[in-house]
């Protein structure tokens, strides 16, 4: 059949080719959306097999601990609570494995995985240590092997699909820009922020694996500190009995020597068991405190002839003032206060004390050189030491530390300061007013 001629050829011609046109857009435009949802499937793919290799790295982690703490456990170097909590962690952990579907080629090695995760964790929580590590060597291992090697393949793969599949997206913008403009762009945000989301979530887990992985070192850190500076006063007193029981207990003038010396070791460990003790309440969160008015005369009189005895006089010169405190946290500070000038301190050290304002202040004082200035930040933060010098018997790091805490707890402070060559800390508190005991307490815990 003949075309019309003229202006209906014309409008024929018209609508053809814009029938063209518009079916040739609307094929276009359905390919290149598939290839973009395409994409999408394969990033969020992607962020799957991303969070199944942190999650896998994460329970791998956890399980270790879990058999670490275990065999601390066995050595008496930690706790049945801690052992617990480090177990419930992992099984946490590889609950969250389990969940984990990323096909019928990994659903077997997922499989195995978990179920020697469980004999691990069943053979910590039996104490059966020997069969646990035997887990951890054959079927543990074995089996996080396959998983790590095929998780690593696939996320390579993925990786080489999605650069392929943005390669020819960008071919389909140049064709078809107008398109894209109208559909791809709501697509790729839905997209983006599913992704966004996942990696969240994987920034979430890396960050707290990076920070379980600090906290063992520095508990690991610790231990072999604390075990060194717990040794060195138990190794004098079980060196100076001996020598006792050698004969000089006979010689008054030697035998007293010697009792003197171990009853100043003696105390140095009390007080660093103490400050354990004290440490592991504050972070649990329950330290108590009994308030009651309290002579700083009389705390102080338990305190400072036992570190006399040591060598050299306190000069003590404090007004005789009441105030709320616990008495036996009071001592506590105070011995630390006093330990600490004592052995990073100068020669002199005093004991100055009254009426500032509304509160008293105590201070103890000594003639050293103070405190270096890359560590005034961190002095009262747990473990700090002047990393120049060695430890010395008696510093475990938490002294400052734990007199700030009592302080505080009990309503006051602990402030350091120095001045006109000498260095001095302050422990302030709060001063026993003159109402019924009970209302002052109320209102000093109540601030």
């Amino acid at each position: 059949m003949a075309l019309p001629t003229g202006p209906v050829r014309q409008t024929v011609v018209a609508t053809i080719v814009l029938g063209v046109a518009l079916v040739g857009s609307a094929s276009y435009f359905y390919a290149t959306s598939n290839d973009g949802l395409r994409l999408a499937g394969q990033a969020s793919l992607l962020s799957e097999v991303d969070l199944a290799i942190t999650a896998t790295e994460t329970t791998e982690h956890q399980m270790a601990r879990a058999l670490l703490l275990a065999t601390e456990l066995e050595a008496g170097i930690t706790t049945e609570e801690t052992l617990r909590l480090a177990r419930e962690a992992a099984s946490d952990s590889l609950e969250t494995v389990t969940a984990i579907d990323l096909g019928d080629g990994l659903r077997a090695a997922f499989s195995e995985y978990t179920a020697a995760g469980r004999l691990l964790l069943e053979a910590i929580e039996s104490g059966d240590l020997a069969r646990a590590r035997e887990v951890v060597e054959s079927d543990l291992s074995d089996s996080y092997g396959v998983i790590a090697a095929s998780l690593a393949s696939a996320r390579n793969q993925l990786l080489g699909d999605i650069a392929a599949a943005r390669s020819a997206n960008d071919m389909a913008a140049t064709i078809s820009g107008f398109v894209l403009v109208l559909v791809v762009p709501g697509a790729m945000i839905i997209s983006y922020r599913s992704i966004a989301r996942r990696q969240l979530r994987r920034a979430e887990l890396e960050n707290k694996l990076s920070a379980e992985r600090e906290l063992s070192r520095s508990k690991d850190e610790f231990i072999a500190n604390i075990s060194h500076e717990l040794r060195t006063p138990l190794t004098s007193i079980y060196g100076f009995a001996r020598v006792l029981e050698d004969g000089s207990i006979y010689e008054p003038e030697v035998a007293r020597e010697l009792l003197d010396l171990v009853i100043t070791e003696s105390l140095e460990l009390e007080r660093m068991v103490d400050d354990l003790l004290t440490a592991a309440r504050a972070s649990d969160g329950v330290l108590s405190y009994k308030l009651d008015v309290v002579d700083l005369r009389a705390q102080l009189a338990e305190v400072v002839p036992a570190f006399e005895r040591q060598g050299g006089s306190i000069p003590i010169a404090i007004e005789a003032i009441p105030v709320i405190a616990d008495p036996l946290r009071l001592r506590q500070v105070l011995r630390n206060l006093i330990a600490n000038a004592r052995k990073h301190g100068g020669e002199e050290i005093l004991v100055l004390g009254g009426r500032v304002g509304d509160r008293y202040e105590l201070r103890v004082v000594d003639d050293g050189e103070g405190v270096p200035g890359d560590l005034f930040e961190a002095l009262f933060e747990r473990f700090v030491h002047v990393a120049a010098r060695p430890l010395v018997a008696g510093s475990v790091g938490l002294g400052l530390h734990i007199a700030r805490t009592l302080a505080r707890g009990m309503g006051g402070d602990l402030e350091y300061r120095r001045d006109r060559g000498r260095t001095h800390f302050i422990l302030s508190l709060n001063l026993a007013p003159e109402m019924p005991f009970e209302l002052a307490i109320r209102e000093v815990m109540s601030v």
